[in-house]
């Protein structure tokens, strides 16, 4: 029975279930401010881990940079660009 007032720990007296001063913790309103201190430190947590997960999943300029050789393969085939031009455009898209 005891357990029930004192909680897990003594993580009852926190919520007004001990004795002495941690019994009033709660009632005196400084209870509530370090829960609500505590619940935005948590929620600004969140938005920083969501923040760098978008981050994380943007398009990559690799991606980007194949798309671009891709598309030059496919018009110095099909003829609309010379053989210098080809090479030319491919260096820059390179780097090489």
């Amino acid at each position: 029975m005891m357990m029930y007032f004192r909680g897990i720990g003594g993580l009852g007296r926190c919520f007004g279930g001990g004795f002495g001063y941690m019994s009033n913790f709660m009632h005196s309103g400084w209870g509530l401010v370090m829960m609500g201190i505590a619940l935005v430190v948590a929620a600004l947590v969140v938005v920083a881990i969501v923040a760098l997960v978008k981050k994380g999943q943007g398009h990559h300029p690799v991606n980007q940079s194949d798309d671009s050789l891709e598309l030059l393969n496919a018009r110095f085939v099909k003829g609309e660009i010379s053989e210098e031009d080809y090479i030319r455009m491919k260096k820059v898209l390179t780097g090489k």
